[in-house]
């Protein structure tokens, strides 16, 4: 009897870390206060970007999400009126806290539309999805810009981390022409390979039986499958121009990704960047000469 106790006590507590697991991987729990940066003169940058996001002029826009859920961005009209950079930030931040990192496309003179990803932010929802649903909330983004200027606009999608991984995500359903080119950094491939490399590599625990419990907990909970779609997939059916980068130096999202992805995208306009000197998502503070660079010569590639 005494066995049986133990192995009902040990069967409860694998529920209960796993559920755990589960719930602070999905969950908004603002873990992300600012960016993930050290030195002094990158903070500097971060502050300096802080503060020219809350003085500029900018409209509150909301759409609702396929599923229901109000979803918001943050509209900055600029000089070039109809040429708009759509930014999806990463992993359980949101739009404000990530701005440091996309504001170069406002200082360029680009309309910038940043949205606060489904469950964070001002936007409503329970989980955040490693961009299998949030690749939907994209499609309702770009409809709401298109119909905003009655289909006179060019787009650009931007994205970091998770928000790189949700435009990646979205690329195969992605048909308005007006969508001219996508600029993503440090996304990953699937969600479970990440979810799986943090479990195994970053909290030592097993992938085995640990990943099977959480896709469980996943479709049982919040009603989808973490195997639905890969990037990988979806650029292979995408002719979307595509320029990545990757921090070579990235812990988080290990630079694999970005050489696991390249070979499967479809598109013949592509360039994959490797940042050497970079860790996850901070290449335009440790590469800033290659990664501008890159970003305009390849704008201007696509006369964006």
């Amino acid at each position: 009897m005494l066995i049986v106790y133990i192995l009902g006590a040990l069967v409860l507590l694998y529920i209960l870390v796993t559920l755990a697991l589960f719930l602070v991987s999905f969950l908004n729990l603002d873990k992300s206060p600012e960016l993930p940066v050290k030195k002094p003169m990158h903070i500097q940058n971060c502050k300096a970007g802080y503060a020219e996001f809350d003085a500029m002029e900018k409209e509150d826009v909301w759409i609702q999400s396929h599923d229901g859920y109000a979803l918001h961005g943050y509209f900055i009209p600029n000089q070039k009126a109809n040429k708009v950079v759509i930014s999806f930030h990463g992993y359980n931040t949101e739009a404000r806290k990530e701005y440091p990192l996309h504001h170069s496309y406002y200082q360029e003179g680009y309309t910038v539309l940043i949205v606060d990803q489904r469950g964070v932010g001002q936007s409503k929802g329970r989980f955040i999805t490693m961009g299998l649903l949030e690749r939907f909330d994209c499609l309702r983004w770009i409809d709401y810009v298109i119909n905003r200027y009655d289909g006179d606009v060019e787009i650009l999608l931007e994205g970091l981390s998770m928000g790189a991984s949700t435009v990646m995500m979205a690329a195969q359903d992605i048909r308005a022409p007006q969508v001219k080119g996508m600029i993503v950094n440090c996304g990953f491939d699937s969600c479970s390979e990440q979810l799986e490399h943090t479990v195994t590599k970053l909290m030592h625990l097993p992938g085995f039986p640990v990943m099977h419990t959480v896709r469980f907990y996943a479709k049982l909970l919040a009603k989808y499958d973490m195997d639905a779609i890969t990037a990988s997939e979806s650029l292979a059916k995408s002719d979307i121009p595509i320029l990545m980068f990757h921090g070579m130096k990235d812990t988080f999202v290990p630079y694999i990704n970005l050489a696991k992805i390249f070979p499967h995208i479809k598109a013949a306009h592509k360039k994959m960047i490797p940042c050497e000197h970079a860790a996850h998502g901070i290449a335009r503070f440790e590469d800033r000469e290659l990664y501008e660079g890159e970003i305009h010569r390849f704008l201007s590639e696509l006369d964006f």
